[in-house]
């Protein structure tokens, strides 16, 4: 059973993501004119000419900073090490499945439940078993989500290949369950 006070924190962040598409979604890629007989490797044999209408073009990434959010808040409550304990590993790691209390506007996938610790703080009252514990628990929100993507690399090149193909050349790899966290304790609302 939660209690009403709940103390609230919350920080932002940046953090690094490598990417393959400019902001507008746009592939990024360079280009360059070969002319008949420059050399673009270590032998002879490895001469190549292009034309303005085929240029050699190469895939590109780079790194850019994207938004996290960082919010926890504690609140007292009266259970058991057992509850707090199964609590924690059903959700600890997770993703939200969609709306929930804190952000009533997200989609699923871009909350993370990174922690949750509980303390010790008084024995509940006419009870032998509950405990009054400071719990804390700890959600990261990222823009991105949380899909790890994967991208070929031509062995050649040591480059992305070109017109990447999704599912073909890259592919989004979701590693996280998702869970609803509607069904946790959480007291946002009274957060001081």
């Amino acid at each position: 059973m939660a209690h009403n006070t709940v103390q609230a924190s919350a920080s932002g962040e940046l953090y690094a993501l490598e990417v393959n598409e400019d902001k507008y979604g746009e592939l990024i890629e360079v280009q360059h004119q070969w002319h008949e007989g420059d050399q673009y490797g270590y032998s002879d044999s490895e001469r190549y000419a292009t034309t303005p209408e085929n240029p050699d073009k190469q895939p590109g990434t780079v790194t850019v900073l994207k938004p996290a959010l960082t919010i926890s808040f504690s609140q007292l409550e009266s259970t058991t090490h057992a509850t707090l304990l199964a609590r924690y590993k059903t959700y600890i790691g997770k993703l939200n499945t969609a709306e929930w209390l804190l952000d009533s506007t997200t989609t699923a996938g871009l909350w993370m439940f990174t922690n949750m610790a509980w303390t010790t703080s008084a024995v509940a009252a006419n009870d032998t078993t509950d405990r009054i514990f400071e719990v804390t628990y700890t959600f990261q929100w990222r823009a991105e989500g949380w899909a790890q993507r994967v991208v070929y690399i031509n062995p050649h090149t040591g480059r992305p290949a070109p017109n990447p193909v999704l599912n073909v050349d890259y592919k989004d790899i979701n590693l996280y369950d998702l869970i609803s966290f509607g069904s946790l304790p959480l007291s946002w609302s009274n957060a001081v």
